[in-house]
């Protein structure tokens, strides 16, 4: 199996988020295009669409992408403001991982259908091939944290191959990821939730298998269940590092999720 998936986001002002998947399937000797977008209103109930189908990614000559999905309204234009990184996360006789992370930060303009959103926004391209069953990990936590001055971006996973990559301003840093918090080695924390970051909202927490695949029947009797079995819980809203002697430092955007396997 060949998994090559597309992500992107964008956080506005007002609190609204976009999330964009879109990506390809390939089973066997078929290919099945998939592609999706939520819209989560600050105040109101998200709006998904989903299609089979194939969308146009675009990366320009100044490194900014373009994403273009006429089934789902989809207009978007994400200008870099940081360097792309590229990491192999796995390379093994079965499987084989590729994160391609196209803009860790960019100031975003996103149109689905009449409604326009605004604000900083995240690229990344996952490229899965082998058998998807050896994954290596339990849970996977990932997000970023965008500020005017900076980013930050991790991905952690949890199981019998643990990783982590944590990333500020296109530096690796050394720390650690908890679904409490980023803690970096020099002491500054990033709390992802809780009464620590009050303005944080839970997006969306659900089991893959019941909510996306229900609406594209063949792919849930195809794929095997330690992806139609995913539990994903997604957060976003504003929060700030603290520093070691308890004062607040940077406010910014955040946004992340925690993935159960099964």
């Amino acid at each position: 199996m060949r998994i090559r998936k597309w992500y992107s986001d964008c956080t506005a002002g007002d609190g609204t988020v976009f999330i964009g998947y879109a990506g390809t399937l390939g089973l066997g000797p078929w290919t099945v295009p998939v592609q999706s977008c939520t819209v989560y209103p600050a105040e109101a109930q998200p709006r998904s669409r989903w299609r089979l189908g194939r969308a146009s990614h675009r990366i320009d000559a100044d490194g900014d992408v373009h994403w273009t999905a006429p089934s789902l309204g989809v207009l978007a234009h994400w200008s870099r403001r940081s360097r792309p990184i590229q990491r192999l996360l796995l390379d093994t006789p079965r499987l084989r991982i590729e994160w391609r992370c196209h803009l860790p930060r960019a100031r975003a303009r996103v149109q689905v259908g009449p409604q326009v959103l605004e604000g900083w926004g995240y690229v990344e391209e996952m490229i899965i091939d082998g058998d998807v069953r050896r994954l290596p990990l339990k849970e996977l936590h990932w997000g970023r944290f965008h500020t005017e001055e900076g980013w930050t971006a991790w991905l952690d996973w949890k199981g019998p191959r643990p990783l982590t990559v944590l990333l500020e301003n296109g530096r690796d840093v050394r720390g650690r990821v908890s679904r409490e918090a980023v803690t970096l080695d020099d002491g500054r924390t990033l709390p992802l939730g809780g009464d620590s970051s009050p303005g944080v909202r839970v997006l969306a927490d659900q089991r893959v298998g019941d909510t996306f695949f229900p609406a594209l029947p063949p792919l849930r009797w195809i794929l095997p269940r330690i992806l139609t079995g995913l539990h994903e819980r997604k957060l976003a809203g504003l929060g700030r590092w603290v520093n070691p002697d308890g004062s607040r430092a940077l406010e910014g955007r955040l946004l992340y999720e925690t993935v159960e396997f099964p």
